[in-house]
């Protein structure tokens, strides 16, 4: 599965499962690393502003990609194949907000959401290059960024 096969707003939902199954990681510190932590479908809505009966549709979707495992009145959690989209999600809004922030210099809240809206759109040749431009001119500012590698243009 490839992410060319995800739409824009399942793109939003795996990417928010992603970042709340490392923050429930990183806040229960349990360090065993057998598996991924489930996550309510209440806290995907509240983290994404919508009703969760939306969540519960796109999940089934995600489901039907792949990409996460549901628990019927717990959560989901994010599958081996989940969690490389998710990453290559999370870096490409890594590489664009980067951009943004530290060679157009806008305001990170405003790179944040411009990233976030845009990044979904971009070509990976045009992430590819981004993440060259940055790094030739200024390397990359996110060696402490809480993902398990560092931005990378996949």
């Amino acid at each position: 599965m490839k992410t060319t096969q995800i739409s824009s707003s399942m793109k939003d939902y795996l990417s928010t499962i992603y970042f709340l199954s490392k923050e429930k990681e990183e806040n229960s510190k349990s360090g065993n690393g057998q598996e991924q932590p489930i996550i309510r479908v209440k806290d995907i809505a509240t983290a994404l502003g919508v009703a969760p009966p939306s969540v519960v549709e796109y999940v089934q979707r995600l489901r039907d990609q792949g990409v996460v495992e549901v628990y019927p009145r717990k959560g989901v959690s994010l599958t081996k194949e989940g969690i490389k989209e998710a990453k290559i999600l999370a870096n490409r809004y890594k590489i664009v907000q980067c951009f943004f922030a530290n060679i157009l210099h806008v305001d990170k809240e405003i790179a944040d959401s411009q990233a976030n809206t845009i990044e979904h759109l971009m070509a990976p040749i045009v992430i590819k290059q981004l993440y060259n431009h940055i790094d030739g001119i200024i390397g990359c500012p996110n060696n402490n960024c809480n993902l398990e590698e560092l931005c990378s243009p996949q």
